[in-house]
């Protein structure tokens, strides 16, 4: 039997540590968002589409320097017991290796990136100096300060991880405007300040775990990292092509003014990926050590599970009202053909949240390797459906494949997870909200009057909150009369 207060006091362990990543989070995205209007007045579409390749580009390449590694190592964490000698060994070697191949293959790119991609893409539209070699510098170091947020996150330090995070983002910002808005530097002013913002904060974040990073360890310790981390380098490399590799077709096939108009709406939309990754920075700690207490911890990962899906559903539905809003209201009129996309990129979210949930339960069974087959056919989906829609219907084509892509990502490892890993989330319940939450982007998407589109989505998503509420408040009252 589930202890009558083990739901309840986990609700609030999640609320009181998540309440730290949500607001840094939100502090992050709410200033982000107040200076979408100032950046769009003083960057064209075309120029922010230039920042947003340069940075596609980096991310793949800081992708492959981090091989896995920020993912393996909150898993290796968990492997042995708090403060034990061996688990220091697992995670210092995990450190050392991420670092040495970073730097390594950071190096590497910056030399050699020039000649490979005068060859890969004679006609790429960004030049590799000094626009690529800026995003790659930041990524790399991006990728390095995963280590001590991780850390920091795997030991519940909200404090240290919020500390980090925000640093990063205030230098930044401060960067950005002076650069961009005070010196008109415009593409480069806004790729300096956020490479050296990187840098800064990533020497900062390694130095606050040297106790970490300069433990001994043995080669074993080593290859158990590279073992956990191996299979997750190709999963992360095509959920790139989930997140940014349609960029490419539209650079290829439309123009980079649309890249910057589809950037910007993803830039709005996202707003719902900060959600998410507020939640996963608080509940994957949480899964793993209840997955480690038998069948009263799963009932139990199911119960709250069950009801942080409904949240999420409830968000990305005040996100598909309120977005399109956004842009048209808020924005440069340069902007306003990106509106209709932000809805899709917040339905997108919505279903990459539940696809992080449910992927938990295959790292748990530690198949991490299956997790690469489940993205690689999502990823296959969504780049023949930007190949058939962006030439046709431009930013617009290119939301709905990755909607498209995320849906068929979240089902695939949702029956992936069921079977190795099972946790008795509420499926009817969530198949109800999941309606609820289309009926709201259907409004959304009818092209009605703004005042229009704010009553009638504002409406369906007070009744969807309402369902979701008394659903979730209606079942662990039955809990706990049951325990």
């Amino acid at each position: 039997m589930v202890s009558r207060n083990v739901p309840l006091g986990l609700g609030a362990r999640l609320l009181r540590t998540g309440s730290v990543y949500a607001f840094a989070s939100l502090l992050q995205r709410g200033a982000s968002f107040l200076l979408l209007p100032v950046y769009s007045r003083f960057l064209s579409p075309a120029q922010f589409g230039v920042v947003n390749l340069a940075e596609a580009v980096a991310a793949v390449l800081g992708t492959i320097a981090a091989f896995g590694l920020p993912g393996a190592m909150g898993r290796i964490y968990f492997r042995y017991p708090d403060n034990s000698v061996e688990q220091k060994k697992a995670v210092g070697a995990t450190i050392r290796l991420m670092l040495g191949l970073s730097l390594g293959i950071g190096f590497v790119s910056v030399v050699a990136g020039p000649s490979v991609a005068g060859w890969i893409a004679p006609n790429f539209s960004v030049p590799f100096y000094p626009l690529v070699t800026l995003a790659v510098v930041a990524a790399v170091c991006v990728q390095i300060l995963q280590i001590p947020l991780t850390i920091a996150r795997s030991q519940e330090r909200a404090g240290r991880f919020v500390s980090l995070s925000l640093s990063h983002f205030g230098i930044s910002t401060a960067g950005i405007l002076l650069l961009v808005v005070a010196m008109s530097w415009v593409a480069p002013g806004m790729l300096w300040a956020r490479a050296v913002a990187a840098v800064l904060v990533a020497g900062v974040g390694l130095y606050s775990v040297r106790g970490w990073f300069l433990s001994h360890s043995s080669r074993e310790h080593g290859w158990e990292a590279i073992r956990m981390a191996a299979p997750l380098l190709p999963h992360q490399l095509v959920a790139f092509v989930l997140t940014a590799g349609n960029r490419f077709f539209l650079e290829y096939y439309r123009t980079t003014e649309e890249v910057g108009l589809y950037s910007m709406a993803y830039s709005v939309g996202t707003v719902m990926s900060v959600v998410t990754a507020t939640l996963m920075m608080t509940w994957s700690p949480v899964f793993f050590q209840k997955a480690r207490e038998g069948d009263d911890g799963v009932k139990t990962l199911g119960e709250v599970g069950g009801a942080l899906i409904g949240g999420l559903i409830v968000i990305a539905s005040i996100g598909c009202t309120l977005g399109p809003l956004a842009v048209r209201w808020l924005l440069d009129a340069r902007y306003a053909p990106a509106a209709p996309a932000v809805a899709l990129v917040v339905g997108g979210y919505l279903f990459h949240g539940m696809f992080s949930m449910f992927q938990l339960s295959v790292m748990q069974h530690g198949r991490t390797k299956y997790l690469a087959p489940v993205t690689v056919f999502a990823a296959i989906g969504s780049l023949v459906a930007n190949y058939f829609l962006v030439p046709k219907y431009g930013l617009v084509g290119s939301a709905w494949a990755t909607l498209t892509a995320y849906v068929v990502e979240a089902t695939l490892v949702f029956f992936l997870a069921r079977r190795l890993f099972p946790v008795p989330y509420p499926l009817r319940r969530m198949g109800l909200w999941l309606a609820g939450f289309g009926v709201v982007f259907v409004i959304s998407q009818l092209g009605l009057a703004d005042i229009n589109t704010l009553a009638l989505g504002g409406a369906a998503v007070t009744l969807l909150a309402g369902a979701v509420g008394w659903s979730v408040r209606r079942h662990w009252r039955q809990h706990l009369a049951s325990s």
